[in-house]
């Protein structure tokens, strides 16, 4: 069943960042596609943008996990 808590991220060639909410330290944020993961990172309430690789057109998964536990899934398209 879907969540009513989300984390918004904005992204674009070579980037990503990520509005990390006040009761997160961190999150651990892996891309993928076709099951395959193409980049994993970890994102910070303090730092919370990052470089990632620049993909080509397509759609793909993105995961965050909490310093809490709690998994978020969504997606990216390019």
């Amino acid at each position: 069943m879907p969540s009513r808590i989300f984390i918004e991220c904005r992204y674009s060639a070579g980037h990503i960042s990520f509005a990390v909410p006040s009761d997160v330290l961190f999150l651990e944020v892996s891309l993928n596609k076709n099951e395959n993961t193409l980049w994993e990172g970890i994102v910070t309430r303090e730092n919370p943008r990052t470089t990632i690789p620049v993909l080509p057109s397509g759609n793909y998964d993105i995961v965050c996990r909490t310093d809490g536990n709690q998994i978020f899934h969504g997606s990216l398209t390019y």
